[in-house]
């Protein structure tokens, strides 16, 4: 039976498959050193009422532009087609400044109404100095795209400490969701 569908999305390597293994108490993505392990939507259940969707990254990716392409279709239906899909969480390393590929990707999701919360990853890895001036230039870039008006989350998270994934948790389980019967129901802890 098919599930509300919560999609992870980010450059390669910004930490997608470990948070995912974070969130779900246990390793079932790969992750890997090195960039664009994730091939292909890779679904995994995190409770009786959602399921994760681990997608490849954008950016860096060591693969031919044919499977690129067929990445990119995928990534459309996935958010234009697929009935299940509610919600994406976009991924941003928060130990490196604002990136135009990342900053490009966002504008592409507010002009196309795709609901997205922002998730910095890697807070271990960033200098409290240069950390707070990331989160203030995302936070400036974002007010402008919103007017500060129904902005989207933001949630920090380090999956190597175990650090920010309760409010991210708590966020998924406060998510109404309307099946295809249109019935309402509440997301519920992994």
């Amino acid at each position: 039976m098919s599930k509300p569908k919560i999609a992870f999305i980010g450059r390669s390597n910004v930490g997608k498959s470990t948070l995912i293994n974070y969130l779900l108490g246990q390793k079932l993505a790969k992750t890997s050193k090195h960039p664009g392990k994730t091939r292909k939507h890779d679904l995994f259940p995190y409770s009786t009422k959602i399921d994760f969707v681990d997608m490849p990254g954008y950016g860096y990716a060591a693969v031919d532009g044919k499977k690129r392409e067929i990445w990119d279709e995928k990534m459309l239906e996935l958010f234009f087609e697929d009935t299940w899909f509610r919600h994406l969480f976009l991924l941003i390393d928060s130990s490196i400044k604002p990136v135009k590929i990342d900053q490009e990707f966002v504008r592409w999701l507010v002009q196309h109404k795709i609901h997205f919360s922002i998730i910095f990853t890697k807070i271990d890895k960033a200098k409290a100095k240069e950390f707070t001036a990331v989160i203030k230039e995302w936070t400036g870039f974002i007010n402008l795209l919103f007017n500060v008006h129904g902005s989207p989350k933001f949630f920090q998270v380090s999956g190597e400490l175990k650090k920010g994934g309760a409010e991210v948790k708590e966020f998924l389980n406060k998510m109404k969701f309307e099946d295809q019967r249109g019935i309402v129901g509440q997301g519920e802890q992994g």
